[in-house]
């Protein structure tokens, strides 16, 4: 049996925890001592790495005090509310935040030890898609008997991942197929990889059609566009770079100009159609009516709601006064299920500027380069307008595995046999 270097030992643990929390910490409602366990191993590492972030990494390390400390309390003192509230706020983002700056020196310090890991658990997030889609069948058939609210009977099929779970469900589900694709390209049983990915595109676009859930679509074309981006662009970095970027932003735009026409035109079938209409129409109903709306359309609500109020737009009402997550707030049923709305409108717009730039920062850390790392950024605040990516650690989790996956482009041979044994 293989040995754990002492050295590794800490990050381990810390992946053994957060996958944990990704794969069955909401079924069994294990969120919170799973999420102190691992800011409690991340606190050691970065301690233990604390001459990496001093040197290297000090403006990240600032605006990480600043988001999950310094803001909030300023907040707090600006705008009043409950101090339990308060920490109950900062309890919820610490974890997710921290695990930003850990994966971070990560990526710089401990390369090759995340290398091989990343690599060697493609077996266990393979099995665990294919596992977690025939719980989801059964769950659609006695559900279906269980539920006679069609709304409540849908939004409680996820799997393992746990009820109202889909949203942790569509991100771990688009981040394997651009994961498997990834594989796949750099010549890691080619075959294997891409016959996997198929079929995992194909059986969860179908439970996705009957789920109602018109996001995996969404994000899954956006997965699949930033994996093409990413291989183009660092092989145009590696090789002619000037001539290749052009090329490359070039072949993009024409890419682009083709989807809008083939996009158009592929309106007038009914179910497309359908799916267009639904999404451009809760955007549109949400922006305007604010937290008059109820469901998705909520999303866009809640920023349209903080940017309406001149005083508020800011610096928000206040994170002292309303929990992220607390339901019903300031007239919206489902406040918190997006955590941009929700950071828009208890931190204002400056909470929401904070957050970016870190996560620029984050990102221009791990990939070296400001067009990824904007990229990134753009990525994770439309995570952030779909779901709790900020304040749920099963759904960070998810993201850092899509990070991770782009990141393993750039640090990833060619050849099977250099990849595994580097």
């Amino acid at each position: 049996m293989k040995t754990i270097k002492k050295e590794f030992f800490i990050d381990e643990i810390i992946w053994a925890l957060v996958l944990m929390q990704i794969m069955i910490g909401n079924m069994f409602k294990l969120t919170n001592i799973l999420s102190l366990f691992i800011l409690f191993f991340i606190i050691i590492s970065c301690c233990k790495n604390l001459d990496y972030y001093l040197r290297k990494d000090i403006l990240t390390l600032v605006h990480f005090i600043l988001i999950v400390l310094i803001y909030p309390f300023f907040s707090f003192f600006l705008n009043g509310g409950k101090l339990y509230t308060l920490l109950n706020n900062v309890f919820y983002i610490i974890t997710p935040m921290a695990m930003l700056l850990y994966i971070s020196m990560c990526c710089n310090r401990k390369k090759i030890f995340l290398r091989k890991k990343f690599l060697k658990l493609d077996t266990i997030f393979n099995l665990w898609a294919i596992i977690n889609f025939i719980v989801i069948v059964i769950q659609f058939i006695e559900n279906k008997r269980l539920y006679s609210n069609e709304i409540a009977y849908k939004d409680s099929v996820s799997g393992l991942f746990g009820i109202y779970g889909i949203p942790i469900l569509t991100l771990y589900i688009c981040y394997i197929i651009s994961y498997d694709l990834v594989l796949a390209k750099c010549k890691i049983k080619p075959s294997y990889y891409y016959i996997i990915s198929v079929l995992i595109i194909v059986s969860n676009s179908l439970i996705s059609a009957f789920n109602d859930n018109k996001a995996f679509y969404i994000i899954l074309i956006m997965s699949l566009l930033s994996l093409w981006f990413v291989f183009k662009y660092d092989r145009a970095i590696k090789y002619n770079r000037a001539q290749r970027i052009l090329k490359l932003f070039l072949k993009l735009s024409i890419f682009l100009v083709i989807c809008i026409i083939i996009f158009w035109i592929s309106i007038n079938y009914t179910i497309i159609e359908e799916y267009y209409n639904t999404i451009i129409h809760e955007i549109t109903i949400g922006w305007e009516k604010k937290n008059l709306v109820q469901g998705s359309n909520e999303r866009f609500g809640m920023i349209a709601f903080a940017l309406s109020d001149q005083s508020k737009k800011y610096f928000g009402y206040g994170i002292g006064t309303n929990i992220w997550k607390q339901e019903n707030a300031f007239g919206f049923i489902h406040f918190g299920q997006s955590d941009m709305g929700v950071f828009m409108i208890l931190g204002g717009i400056m909470f929401v500027i904070l957050v970016l730039v870190y996560l620029f920062f984050i990102f221009k850390n791990i990939f070296k380069s400001i067009i990824l790392s904007l990229i990134s950024t753009l990525i994770f605040c439309v995570f952030g307008i779909y779901t709790q990516i900020f304040t749920s650690i099963s759904m960070m989790g998810c993201a850092i595995l899509f990070v991770l996956t782009f990141w393993l482009i750039q640090n990833l041979t060619t050849t099977k046999s250099n990849s595994l044994d580097n």
